[in-house]
């Protein structure tokens, strides 16, 4: 989770943010990174047990993506 943690926080606008408001006042920043990757997990998780698809926040406004199922049917 190391390195996908550190990819968000610096390409994804949401998770930048957050990763740099923990890190403002830290000494190190890899308590940001392990923040970064708890958030990671706790959305994958959601994903997963909702079985839905991540949509980056301009994917969101736009209203013209096409949803697909997941892993699990129901």
């Amino acid at each position: 989770m190391h390195f996908p943690a550190l990819v968000t926080s610096r390409f994804n606008t949401d998770l930048k943010q957050d990763y740099q408001r923990i890190i403002e006042n830290k000494a190190s920043k890899m308590v940001g990174v392990t923040a970064i990757q708890r958030k990671l997990l706790l959305l994958m998780y959601a994903l997963w047990k909702k079985n839905e698809i991540y949509l980056e926040p301009e994917q969101r406004t736009s209203g013209n993506h096409e949803t697909k199922l997941l892993l699990r049917n129901r």
